[in-house]
């Protein structure tokens, strides 16, 4: 069973669908960051900046059913399970890391292991996109990272929270296991019609009679 169908312009804090001009996002208020589109070529770039080692990936999915409700303009995060060793060092991925105590590294440590190295990102797009028929954005983390960063497998989730283990379905084939967290909370809940038809009785004399007779 296929997740959606995924949009590439949206907010990336609630998940809303984005009009191209937009500079605040319409639902949350959230100022829009700017994303560069990634494209799947494995080519070498020709800048001669270092790009950014670790990176986000989320899709955003409309027609979307939950407990038997459906949603719009849902976003799911994706994220990087069972991680034991770090992409890269965590004093460089963490602001100030060789300062913290073992107790405050805990948390931000947690959060780099499930972000994405470019390759598990381009090969999420591409799983994404063939088995799931869903499109995904793959967005750059900036690094360092504040010590506050938490994970999202770091604690009790938030109310309307859920998660899907991707890794699970059958049609999963990648080296490396994949959750996505979503609030439906942050989505847009569809209004589906009543189908159910409206009995409306006439009320003649005689019945308003015994009605009210059975009343009282």
């Amino acid at each position: 069973m296929n997740l959606g169908e995924g949009i590439s312009r949206v907010c990336r804090d609630c998940g809303a669908q984005l009009n191209p001009d937009s500079n605040f996002c319409h639902k949350c208020g959230s100022k829009v960051v700017p994303v560069e589109p990634v494209h799947l070529d494995r080519g070498g770039g020709g800048g001669g900046e270092e790009l950014p080692k670790l990176y986000h990936v989320y899709s955003s999915v409309s027609n979307f059913r939950y407990q038997g409700i459906l949603y719009d303009n849902l976003k799911i995060n994706w994220f990087v399970v069972g991680r034991k060793k770090p992409q890269i060092s965590f004093d460089r991925a963490i602001a100030n890391y060789s300062d913290l105590s073992p107790a405050l590294r805990v948390h931000p440590e947690k959060y780099i292991l499930e972000r994405f190295t470019r390759m598990e990102a381009d090969l999420l797009h591409g799983y994404l996109a063939s088995a799931q028929k869903l499109d995904a954005v793959i967005e750059a983390l900036e690094l360092p990272v504040s010590e506050n960063e938490r994970a999202y497998r770091g604690g009790p989730p938030p109310p309307g929270t859920d998660f899907i283990q991707l890794f699970k379905k059958n049609s999963y084939d990648l080296a490396f296991n994949v959750e996505g967290i979503f609030n439906i909370k942050m989505a847009d809940e569809r209004i589906v019609p009543d189908e159910r038809a409206t009995v409306i009785t006439r009320f003649t004399p005689e019945i308003l009679k015994k009605s009210n007779h059975e009343g009282g």
